[in-house]
């Protein structure tokens, strides 16, 4: 699974499965999501992650 860094920093990750395909954000907490299309990755286990 590859994962994008900027400044040494996790930013995107993303991994192929069978039926779908998964992007998350390690900051996404921070984007404006008005249509709120994403979602907790793993509820109660993180505060920030966004997929």
């Amino acid at each position: 699974m590859p994962a994008y860094l900027y400044k040494n920093k996790n930013i995107i990750g993303m991994a192929a499965y069978k039926n779908y395909f998964g992007l998350w954000f390690h900051q996404g907490v921070f984007f404006k999501d008005e249509e709120r299309v994403l979602v907790n990755a793993q509820e109660n286990k993180t505060k920030t992650l966004r997929e």
